[in-house]
């Protein structure tokens, strides 16, 4: 049951689904099984609530073998011991309505509670809609480092959760290091939660020069 080999196919239903590489496959897998994991283990233990901080659409496209699969909001509702509440995020409009129209087709009995925004502007918004006596599961799956620690602070502090974070630092941190060095930048400052790092980052680069 907790092991998962294929992800399902997605319908062509004309709403809009985003781009991913193949190693979506990989990563919707996993945390598919990590819903299963927590739904089962918890059930008749807590409430649980499954919160997805960058949402997306509900499908992706795998540009390298053309197919459409489920990605994980719409996995997270297809668990065998549902959760009693989901909290999706995403901040893009047209994203967020293909998904509101997606769980509505697949899942019109689920508690489902939208949020559109930033999860980094409206942390405390997701904290109001997780109920105080449940154990939250929290993925995010941000498209670079546009994720701040101060918001994983907010959600921790106030309420029992379990966190799994996919960070893309090759596509992002790496490929734009010499712009994120840049005083005026603060996107690393607000995701490192420090805005020291490159009096270190400076200092190691040096340290392996000389070695």
């Amino acid at each position: 049951m907790w092991t998962k080999s294929t992800l399902p196919d997605a319908p062509d239903d004309g709403l809009p689904t985003p781009e991913v590489g193949e190693w979506g496959v990989e990563k919707y897998l996993r945390v598919w099984m990590y819903d299963e994991i927590f739904t089962t283990s918890m059930k008749g233990r807590w409430k649980r609530t499954y919160v997805d901080l960058f949402a997306g659409a509900g499908h992706a496209f795998l540009k390298e073998s053309g197919r459409a699969v489920l990605s994980s909001a719409m996995l997270a509702l297809r668990v065998t011991n549902r959760f009693d509440r989901y909290v999706l995020c995403e901040a893009n409009p047209t994203r967020m309505a293909a998904l509101r129209e997606r769980v509505r087709r697949a899942a019109p009995e689920a508690d489902v509670v939208f949020l559109e925004g930033d999860a980094n502007r409206i942390a405390q918004r997701i904290v109001d809609e997780i109920p105080p006596d449940s154990l939250a599961f929290c993925f995010a799956d941000p498209f670079g480092t546009n994720i701040r620690l101060s918001t994983i602070r907010v959600l921790a502090a106030a309420r029992r959760m379990d966190f799994l974070i996919l960070l893309a630092l090759g596509m992002d941190a790496n490929r734009n290091r010499e712009l994120y060095r840049a005083d005026e930048s603060k996107r690393l400052d607000e995701f490192l939660g420090d805005a020291t790092w490159r009096e270190r980052w400076a200092l190691e680069r040096g340290a392996q020069v000389q070695r």
